[in-house]
């Protein structure tokens, strides 16, 4: 009961934030980048679906699954939103600064040592196939963990209107540290705890992301 409880309430926090982002940014006049955050959102809503499916009908966990096609969609959304979404949105000019460009290289190395360091730590038993299936969920973080902070090292415009992408650039690297830290946490209670947190993050995501759409669109 526990777990079809907390699932239910991250998905159905999710699932409000996707509705509410596709009517008010997917469907409006908005930039891109902003509707392909809204669409990793979704993407994520899609994940959070499968845990509700397996709560209820007790589905095995199979390596191939709704959730992992949800979770990698939506890292690779939110990769395509930052690498290509955001140079739209500012110009090539102003994302390939040259100090940012170099010192965010350091995103991507962290996020593969804390991945290794979790793999060694974890008890998988499915062996070199399900660690390789890790391997390329967690891919697309680690790229784009690299045009996050590259994007959050950015000069502050004189309107400031890079405060608002700079937020996103964070809740989107805190949800990568959820993530991460699924592989060290053993104690059911606490991923359950950290799933709802995730959706709120989520959701922020969305909230964060209309206001933005507002913001560039004047």
């Amino acid at each position: 009961m526990p777990v079809l409880l907390f699932e239910s309430i991250a998905f159905g926090i999710s699932l409000i934030a996707f509705i509410y982002g596709f009517f008010t940014v997917y469907l409006s006049n908005s930039p891109m980048y902003f509707k392909l955050m809204v669409s990793a959102v979704g993407c994520y809503t899609l994940e959070e679906l499968w845990v509700i499916v397996n709560a209820i009908c007790g589905v095995e966990n199979d390596t191939f699954s709704i959730r992992l096609i949800g979770i990698i969609g939506c890292y690779c959304t939110f990769l395509t939103a930052s690498s290509r979404g955001l140079t739209n949105l500012l110009g090539k000019d102003a994302v390939n600064k040259k100090i940012p460009k170099y010192a965010a290289l350091i995103a991507p190395l962290i996020v593969v040592l804390i991945f290794a360091f979790g793999l060694s730590k974890a008890h998988i038993h499915q062996g070199l196939f399900f660690i390789a299936i890790l391997m390329l969920v967690f891919l697309p973080m680690v790229l784009d963990s690299y045009f996050e902070l590259r994007s959050l090292l950015l000069p502050m415009d004189e309107k400031k209107k890079l405060k608002i992408i700079k937020l996103l650039n964070v809740l989107v690297l805190i949800q990568y540290v959820i993530s991460l830290s699924y592989m060290l946490i053993t104690g059911m209670n606490t991923l359950l705890v950290m799933d709802v947190i995730s959706a709120i993050g989520m959701a922020l995501i969305v909230i964060v992301s209309r206001k933005g759409a507002l913001i560039w669109k004047a």
